[in-house]
């Protein structure tokens, strides 16, 4: 449902806080990479297929761009030195905007990772022309929000970076076949419930540029959140909770 995907988007917010001001009270360097089964009917990303297992969750610690020049650099200070308009992770998370780029960037950068996959290891031709269409349309946005990203001062990104899509990437890995179907379709729907929720938050709450950016997407977002449902019910995916 959307509130409890308003809910995760919520619990992710707090932890990219959480995670930087960590990370500057420690005063060491963030370098980040862009690159089963239990009893809770809700972990879907923890190989189970079901999402909101708390015990089994990662822990939750997303590590954000690699947005400073040196440790322990400002924004200010990055510029003084030579640097790109490149800031802390503490102040980057700080930012609305930036939070919700990052965690745009990681979105859709998971959806064509996953795309990608369904083409490679899904059974049903449903499930791979979803796929097909996944990364079309992700790669678009993914591409818009870099730009955004840049004019927002902002280093972007090209790959899963919060635990959860990771999490979600490494699960579909190790499936294949009618399993793979079922697994894929299901967590489609959940993530587009939860991208809906960002985007509608974008179009309320974040700056012009990306305001416009959130209301143009958000059609294409419902449009694939009922494909994603037809398809599931089609394999047999289990949208209970959903």
């Amino acid at each position: 449902m959307l509130w409890e995907a308003t809910l995760k988007l919520d619990r992710r917010r707090a932890l990219i806080g959480f995670a930087a001001a960590g990370i500057v009270a420690l005063a060491s360097p963030v370098l980040v990479r862009a690159d089963d089964d239990d009893d809770d009917p809700r972990d879907y990303r923890n190989g189970s297929g079901y999402r909101n297992n708390h015990e089994n969750r990662p822990n939750g610690n997303p590590h954000l761009n690699n947005v400073t020049d040196q440790p322990g650099m400002s924004y200010q200070q990055s510029v003084e030195a030579g640097g790109e308009s490149r800031e802390t992770v503490y102040e980057s998370a700080l930012k609305p905007v930036h939070y919700w780029l990052t965690a745009a960037m990681s979105g859709n950068a998971t959806e064509v990772e996953a795309g990608r996959l369904a083409q490679e290891r899904g059974a049903s031709q449903d499930v791979k022309q979803f796929g097909q269409r996944m990364v079309a349309d992700h790669s678009m946005a993914l591409e818009e929000l870099v730009l955004l990203a840049r004019e927002n001062g902002l280093d972007p990104i090209r790959g899963p970076l919060m635990p959860e899509h990771r999490q979600l990437i490494q699960n579909l890995s190790s499936r294949s076949g009618q399993d793979f179907d079922r697994f894929y379709m299901r967590s489609m729907v959940l993530e587009h419930e939860t991208d809906i929720a960002h985007y509608q938050e974008g179009v309320n709450e974040q700056t012009r540029d990306v305001a416009a950016h959130a209301a143009k997407t958000l059609p294409i977002l419902r449009e694939h959140l009922m494909m994603a449902q037809d398809i599931a019910r089609r394999v047999g995916a289990d949208l209970t909770g959903t």
